[in-house]
């Protein structure tokens, strides 16, 4: 079969663009995976200007390898403490975790640390919010550490 000039440089297009959509593909398989009815309620009166400062969007990386989100979605006065709901969201592909997924989860704020009981996986997160305005954080499984971040506040997204 002969091809002239334009049918090698089709051929090499189509392969330039399968490589293209493979690495998408793959790329697209890391993203930590979001709820269809995500909704970040603003703190109400009552929630310290301390603890209102966790509510939003969060992004970073566990060990700088798995996708880590993190969304306080909603904010409520407990005495000196503050309860929360949050979605905790994770990629797929690294440090032994496979597919991505979320879960809701609750959650407390004392001073500047949001812990977040991870009962699924029998393990906790802890955020501790930085002088720099990011999020340190440590995942515990027992009364060990067994991965670290620093999330940075997510733009908002929307109008």
């Amino acid at each position: 079969m002969r091809r002239g000039p334009n049918g090698s440089r089709r051929l090499g297009l189509v392969v330039a663009l399968a490589f293209v959509m493979v690495g998408c593909a793959e790329d697209m398989s890391m993203v930590a995976p979001m709820p269809p009815d995500l909704r970040v309620v603003p703190p109400p009166v009552g929630v310290s200007q301390e603890h209102a400062r966790f509510s939003g969007r969060w992004v970073g990386k566990w060990d700088e390898q798995l996708e880590h989100v993190l969304i306080v979605e909603l904010e409520v006065p407990s005495g000196p403490a503050t309860e929360v709901i949050a979605v905790y969201s994770w990629g797929g592909g690294s440090l032994g975790v496979g597919l991505p997924g979320w879960s809701r989860v609750r959650g407390r704020i004392e001073g500047r640390a949001l812990r977040l009981e991870l009962t699924r996986v029998q393990a906790a997160a802890v955020y501790t919010m930085q002088t720099d305005g990011t999020l340190m954080a440590e995942y515990w499984r027992g009364d060990q550490v067994t991965s670290r971040a620093r999330l940075a506040r997510a733009p908002r997204e929307g109008p």
